[in-house]
């Protein structure tokens, strides 16, 4: 086939310098097989990664928050970042962009001497991934009507994750 024509198939379609891969997949066209299944390998493929980008930068960006890092949390989001925090179906806090996440992640870590988000799983959508999480932390300071500083709480929820670009767009924690 080498720099010459050769004819395959009774539809008479020529091939020069084609590649083996362009012909298996014309012939599994015509075969009825084909580029569906080449595509969705693709596409699959695509997905894998996707999936692995976005599993590691949530990962980094619950590491940095467990560590009280800010500006390693804020280093992963969009600056248009839209953040909501529900307990039940109440909605209890709420940021939209950059400067009203960092004031919001301020105040929260100083509620806290400690604390950790443990991932239990991730459960990957088309645009989101749901992330099944385990919280545990220790107040710093006493709560007004509420517990004490020292006190343990113990929380499970998820957190869904949105991604534009490769940074956060909209986090959505419940609990």
């Amino acid at each position: 086939m080498r720099g010459g024509c050769k004819t395959i198939g009774s539809r008479g379609l020529a091939f020069g310098r084609t590649s083996i891969l362009g012909i298996v997949a014309y012939l599994l066209v015509i075969l009825g097989v084909g580029v569906v299944t080449l595509h969705g390998d693709a596409r699959a493929r695509e997905r894998t990664v996707d999936e692995s980008k976005h599993k590691h930068l949530i990962e980094r960006f619950i590491a940095a928050y467990n560590s009280f890092d800010i500006e390693g949390m804020v280093s992963l989001l969009a600056a248009d970042i839209r953040f909501e925090n529900y307990s039940g179906d109440m909605l209890t806090a709420t940021a939209t962009g950059i400067d009203e996440f960092r004031q919001l992640a301020e105040q929260s870590k100083a509620l806290f001497s400690e604390r950790e988000q443990r991932i239990t799983s991730f459960e990957f959508r088309e645009g989101a991934v749901l992330v099944m999480i385990r919280f545990h932390g220790r107040l710093a300071a006493d709560m007004p009507h509420g517990p004490a500083a020292g006190t343990v709480l113990k929380v499970q929820g998820t957190s869904e994750y949105f991604f534009r670009d490769g940074r956060i767009i909209k986090l959505v924690d419940r609990s």
